[in-house]
């Protein structure tokens, strides 16, 4: 070993057999250098594995979880890996507020998001926050590039989340036995509420560019005051049902460190929340020239029930899922990499080492210029382009923004006259829903009114007596 070559070592073969007595370790040298290091077999270095793990007290290198399951770690060492969790995913459903237009235009504060506009910001929160309106208007609603109807969840609000608190411990309830003459006593257990109570939940949420999560929690707070006041009334089917139709659910979900398999998961149950975060929105302080509650803030959620590890939950995942889109299962599935990030609608499958979040490849509208521009054919300027909304203002917008001849060129006759019948027609549902909206209003009211009179009318019989 004296002629050995520079950036080379030698391997014991076998420490077993190099470890007896009267034994020549040159016998069980293998001569190995950088460059040919990457070609020998593993099992040339197994055996320094193990020798290196069982003098760290480690136990074996290939069955460290047997060993620790199976026999006693007198050492303390406890080498097996550490329970490494991601923080996952949590998803958040869709309320049904009452937001049409009778409902928005009885309130000031409510009235500006009263827009059909597919394109405007305030059609998509609207669409978000009412079910039943984006989908009873889904010829709007499937035009705008900000929404996804194929997907039933809150996407602003669930991508906006940075932090969310509140779920409780399972704790069980004991009860000790009153003292004997000795004091003695027994304490058994008597179990637990079954999380049947009220939580608080706290959700942070970091807002982007003009506040729509913000203004998703006015909205929110703001019609739960209106309904819960009688100044507006919840659809018909809700009412009938008794069910508080501005309430959502939270799927939280643990998944592995590959982001596949999900280790633990809880929903949480009729939750809506009782903050709006306007009044933080609106303080100044000195030295800040940026609001720093405008782009994150605390809003606090209460739930009325709350279920933890339940394999009914994922059962209600998917039926939620299919209800949106019912042919989800027949989608492929994405791979799970940053280039398919912001793509796909989540779903669950038995996998092989447990429930597995996937991503189906729905094929959610990709909104192009095409889309709502088309390039007038002018010799002058081939690259103008006029705009084409399709919302009930935007044969206003095209006939006020270009010339006839200009119009003519991007909106044949035929199309045109189909745009205004589609418009008319919509005016006409709207004005039908509005007047029908009316007419439940008052016979509720009447109603009310007949109520409380014989009421009043049975009291006034009852005290007459004595």
């Amino acid at each position: 070993m004296a002629d050995q070559k520079p950036n080379t070592f030698f391997v014991v073969r076998s420490y077993r057999d190099a470890s007896h007595k009267g034994v020549d370790l040159s016998t069980y040298l293998t001569e190995m250098t950088p460059e040919n290091m990457r070609e020998v077999p593993d099992s040339v270095f197994a055996p320094h594995r193990e020798l290196l793990y069982r003098q760290a007290g480690a136990g074996g290198f290939d069955n460290q979880l047997q060993t620790f399951y199976t026999n006693i770690d007198r050492f303390q060492r406890n080498h097996v890996t550490p329970n490494v969790e991601h923080s996952g995913f949590i998803f958040i459903t869709r309320p049904k507020l009452n937001l049409t237009s009778a409902s928005l235009r009885a309130d000031r504060v409510l009235a500006p998001m009263d827009s059909f506009n597919p394109r405007s910001v305030a059609f998509a929160l609207r669409c978000i926050l009412d079910t039943k309106f984006c989908r009873d208007y889904s010829e709007f609603s499937s035009e705008s590039p900000l929404l996804n109807i194929q997907n039933p969840f809150n996407i602003v609000l669930g991508n906006s989340t940075v932090g969310f608190t509140g779920i409780p411990d399972m704790e069980i309830q004991t009860f000790t036995t009153e003292g004997g003459f000795f004091c003695e006593d027994q304490t058994f257990p008597i179990g637990f509420d079954d999380f049947n109570r009220t939580y608080n939940l706290s959700v942070s949420l970091k807002d982007v560019i003009g506040g729509p999560c913000a203004t998703m929690m006015d909205m929110w707070c703001r019609y739960m005051h209106l309904v819960t006041r009688g100044h507006v009334l919840a659809y018909k089917e809700d009412i009938d049902a008794q069910r508080m139709n501005f309430t959502v659910s939270f799927y939280r979900f643990n998944i592995d460190p590959v982001k596949r398999y999900i280790t633990k998961y809880a929903k949480c149950t009729g939750c809506f929340p009782k903050s709006s975060p306007i009044g933080g929105m609106l303080n100044m302080n000195e030295g800040e020239i940026n609001v720093s509650g405008a782009s994150k803030f605390t809003i606090g959620f209460v739930c009325n029930k709350i279920e933890v590890n339940d394999p009914a939950i994922l059962l209600d995942f998917n039926i939620l899922a299919k209800r949106y889109c019912p042919d989800i299962e027949q989608y492929p599935e994405l791979d799970c990499n940053a280039h398919n990030n912001f793509m796909g609608v989540p779903y669950i499958v038995a996998g092989r080492y447990g429930p597995e979040v996937v991503w189906k490849d729905v094929a959610n509208r990709e909104y192009t210029d095409d889309e709502y521009y088309r390039t007038a054919d002018t010799k002058e300027d081939p690259s103008e382009r006029i705009y084409i909304n399709r919302d009930e203002y935007s044969l206003n917008d095209l006939i006020s923004a270009k010339s006839d001849d200009a119009k003519r060129a991007a909106l044949s006759e035929n199309d045109y006259a189909k745009q205004a019948a589609k418009q008319q027609a919509l005016r006409d549902k709207m004005a039908l829903e509005d007047n029908q909206r009316k007419a439940d209003q008052k016979a509720i009211q009447h109603a009310s009114d007949d109520a409380f009179a014989t009421q009043e009318q049975d009291l006034l019989a009852e005290y007459g007596q004595y």
